[in-house]
């Protein structure tokens, strides 16, 4: 696959999650940012393990509310989400 073409499936993807974050935050921004994860996870189909494997290698407060987050640490969170959910879904892997 043209690696050009690998890059911008990634971005897609990532900023895909990006953009269910921030609406899910500027609709919902006294949710958990856990439970924000889980209704984002459940409209994105992106896996809930990937979801705490992020939140624990970005050292992040499950109970913490998704409104306290800045728009560079959602974008972090995101790309992390999507790291981690490539890498537990070998089907992606291909992609």
């Amino acid at each position: 696959m043209h690696s050009n073409f690998a890059r911008h499936l990634w971005n897609v993807g990532a900023v895909k999650i990006v953009d269910a974050l921030q609406s899910h935050q500027h609709l919902h921004p006294h949710q958990s940012l856990k439970e924000s994860l889980a209704n984002v996870s459940a409209e994105i189909g992106f896996c809930d393990g990937a979801a705490d494997l992020a939140m624990k290698g970005l050292r992040l407060d499950p109970q913490q509310s998704i409104g306290r987050l800045r728009s560079p640490e959602l974008a972090q969170l995101a790309y992390t989400i999507y790291r981690h959910w490539r890498s537990l879904n070998p089907a992606m892997q291909e992609a």
